[in-house]
């Protein structure tokens, strides 16, 4: 399953200086842990009036989807929400 930044490539988008700026820093910390990195952004900066950016049930697809991808023992997750629901986190964490 392809990820954001090769479906953007593929349809003639090219990736803007924050996704260049998370995917160097993301290389960085790989590089010293040796496990993969994941960013979880829900967008709720961004979009303050609208429900369901916080974790909960419905993140488990895309996190299912991430760990498709993932080559090596172990991964680093760096998690920018607002909170959520505790059932929630913890399927998403033993699942991973």
């Amino acid at each position: 399953m392809a990820n954001y930044e090769e479906i953007a490539r593929e349809m003639g988008q090219t990736p803007t200086n924050i996704d260049y700026m998370r995917n160097r820093y993301a290389h960085k910390i790989s590089e010293i842990t040796r496990r993969d990195v994941i960013y979880y952004y829900s967008g709720w900066m961004q979009n303050k009036n609208s429900n369901n950016l916080d974790i909960n049930d419905s993140d488990m697809e895309g996190f299912m989807n991430a760990m498709s991808e993932k080559r090596r023992d172990g991964v680093d997750l760096i998690l920018h929400t607002p909170g959520g629901d505790p059932n929630a986190a913890e399927s998403i964490v033993k699942y991973i």
